[in-house]
């Protein structure tokens, strides 16, 4: 018979607790977004409410409280139930059909008698004495109608929200597998040892093409680094520097670029996710016109008080493609709502000749 230590008990039970402790948070975050979705549905049901009430009163002028709660207690969770799962049924096509069709019928009878024993108990207590049975079908069937058909389109628009949103997610997802990928491929040390053997050759003969080479080592250096690890905004701001710098000797006096960069000493030991800053830069040369002497290129970096500014302009490139620049701001955008919920603003302007952007952070 197998006999286990102590040791490996005591590491069986803390594997044990800890994988408790983790589907004990999972479930939590669960039951918190599904507490939260229900909480946006409040503003709408009170809207639809509202709107109801507002013109049967402009008709009756007549409103009563008691009653009118007693039926939408009835129409609300048919709605949902129409919404959730009869209408996913009916948007799978004719496969589902007849599914559709039993799980309505049986959701209108139920519905009919509800509302048949909500007229029952209304008319009781509007007399206040005893009343007789009566049962009618038409004004239910009307009001189930409607309810069906608000429930689809309202279904149909969360559908169609959903796929948009996991379109946008599926691209960002390519891009950070198209950089992970990339990031797979080179070979960091080999470059790095390459480029310094470079360095070390060619100081001696030139002294601009040793600065460009060393500059590029280490622009690459902070390029394939982790992309989930946090960087200072000091050495955001010395990445960004290096870039321009590279882009300069490269360039020359072709280079038309006004870059203004100034933040506090404490805002420069914040952190930030990395090349965040140098994305958008490098955007700049990637897809700019940064040649016109009149109209010189522009960026601004600000931190002060824990507020991260970034201002880019620059005229456009003419008949370049720009085919990876919508899937650069998906992916933009989707690492500030990750990274800075509620505390960002990303502001986009795009004329004819020239593009402008604005971002603001709270560190």
């Amino acid at each position: 018979m197998m006999s286990y230590t102590d040791r490996e008990i005591f590491y069986v039970k803390r594997s044990i607790v800890y994988a408790k402790t983790r589907a004990t948070k999972i479930s939590t975050k669960q039951m918190e977004q599904r507490t939260k979705r229900k909480l946006y549905h409040l503003p709408g049901v009170l809207l639809v409410i509202g709107y109801e009430q507002g013109f049967v009163f402009s008709y009756t002028h007549e409103f009563h409280f008691i009653s009118t709660m007693i039926y939408y207690l009835i129409d609300i969770p048919v709605f949902f139930l129409i919404s959730y799962k009869a209408a996913p049924y009916l948007h799978a096509g004719h496969r589902r059909l007849l599914r559709t069709v039993c799980l309505l019928t049986v959701m209108f009878i139920c519905y009919l008698l509800l509302q048949n024993i909500a007229d029952y108990f209304v008319l009781w207590y509007r007399s206040g004495q005893t009343v007789g049975w009566t049962f009618s079908g038409k004004k239910s069937f009307w009001r189930f109608v409607y309810l069906t058909g608000f429930a689809t389109a309202y279904f149909l628009s969360r559908e169609g929200l959903r796929r948009a949103r996991e379109g946008r997610d599926l691209e960002v997802r390519n891009l950070e597998l198209e950089t992970a990928y990339l990031r797979s491929v080179i070979k960091p040390h080999f470059i790095f040892n390459t480029l310094n053997f470079i360095h070390s050759e060619v100081a001696e003969l030139s002294a601009t093409a040793a600065t460009s080479v060393s500059l590029l080592a280490e622009v690459m250096q902070y390029a394939v680094q982790p992309s989930g690890k946090a960087v200072s905004l000091e050495e955001e701001l010395a990445q960004v520097n290096h870039y321009v710098m590279l882009n300069r000797i490269r360039l020359g006096e072709q280079l038309q670029l006004q870059m203004d960069l100034r933040a506090t000493p404490e805002c420069r030991q914040y952190n930030v996710p990395p090349l965040i800053l140098t994305n958008l830069v490098e955007n700049m040369f990637k897809h700019g016109n940064l040649y016109d002497r009149i109209h010189p290129g522009r960026i601004r970096i600000t931190c002060e008080k824990r507020t991260l500014s970034l201002f880019t302009w620059n005229l456009k490139a003419r008949a370049r493609p720009l085919e990876s620049a919508s899937v650069g701001m998906a992916y933009l955008q989707n690492l500030l709502d990750r990274n800075y919920p509620g505390k960002h603003c990303l502001q986009v302007k795009t004329e004819e000749n020239t593009f402008e952007l604005l971002m603001t952070l709270q560190l």
